[in-house]
């Protein structure tokens, strides 16, 4: 957890401007109770809104130091959160119930993924403001998003990293398979390796389906007609396939708690939510764009 002492080493000034645009209300509050969680030395330390430290009641003094010196950039990394969940991302509105029910309460855990290009896998939870640290396990896992803070814009709208992700995060279930099921299951098994096939389509289509997109995809200004149509086409056989994936992972969580396997329980239900959010991604920021681009060539 190497993310407080990387972040220490970024100065502000140096960090690409942010665009200028007004949040509607959900995003307003999210930004005013956003707390923020790093990892140092194998910690993970909660400030809060104002950056108090809320998590371990033991604190190392380089993080006290890292809190007192970087106030400007944990204000700019919030900025940049949030502008980057309202341009690039459907997670704050497809769980804004949770949110709103909580009192737009969430937690943004990062993760560093590549200190050299600062990119980061953040992790966004939702909890009780009341319960915060004292039931801190109850909260809420909403899903994840990818950012590099040397860079506002995304290539490709940022579908790189998250169809990548797929692949990555179905062999993570196979690892955990192996340290949290209590004996081998022929029937998880099954499960285990019927999504991991279809999770192998998905990522091959989506690798074709990258090569094929421009780097700068604003859809407003594409002309290609053409183009368009095959963006809509590819883009809803891989909701297909992510689709598959959700009814396998639906079918194999009530497998799990059938056989009392809870240990392995959350990580189908984590990453069920990161798939139904990438579906959530793609027909809205994705097919729902491209279906009214085209609709205005006549």
């Amino acid at each position: 957890m190497p993310e407080i002492i990387e972040l220490s080493k970024i100065k502000v000034e140096e960090l690409p401007s942010l665009p200028e645009f007004k949040l509607e209300p959900l995003y307003e509050g999210i930004l005013r109770e956003l707390h923020l969680e790093m990892g140092y030395k194998r910690v993970l330390y909660l400030f809060s809104p104002f950056y108090a430290i809320l998590y371990p009641e033991q604190i190392a003094s380089e993080v006290e130091d890292f809190v007192s010196n970087k106030t400007e950039l944990l204000d700019y990394l919030k900025q940049f959160l949030i502008k980057s969940l309202v341009k690039y991302s459907f997670l704050a509105e497809a769980h804004s119930y949770y949110i709103e029910q909580n009192e737009y309460t969430m937690i943004a855990r990062f993760r560093e993924k590549d200190s050299k290009n600062l990119k980061y896998e953040i992790k966004y939870y939702t909890n009780s403001p009341d319960n915060i640290v004292s039931y801190y396990e109850d909260k809420i896992y909403i899903g994840r998003d990818f950012v590099k803070l040397n860079e506002f814009k995304r290539s490709k709208c940022g579908l790189t990293d998250h169809i990548e992700s797929i692949p990555f995060e179905i062999n993570r279930l196979f690892e955990k398979a192996k340290s949290k099921l209590h004996e081998k299951d022929k029937e998880i098994s099954n499960y285990l390796e019927d999504i991991k096939s279809i999770g192998d389509e998905f990522y091959e289509s989506g690798k074709m389906f990258l090569s094929t997109l421009p780097d700068t995809l604003i859809f407003e200004e594409l002309e290609d007609e053409k183009l368009l149509k095959e963006i809509s086409l590819n883009t809803r056989k891989m909701k297909h396939r992510l689709l598959e994936i959700r009814e396998d992972l639906n079918e194999l969580s009530s497998l799990l708690r059938k056989k009392e396997e809870f240990d392995f329980v959350r990580y189908i239900v984590k990453f069920r939510t990161d798939v139904i959010n990438l579906i959530n991604y793609f027909n809205f920021k994705i097919i729902g764009q491209v279906v009214e681009r085209i609709s205005r060539f006549g």
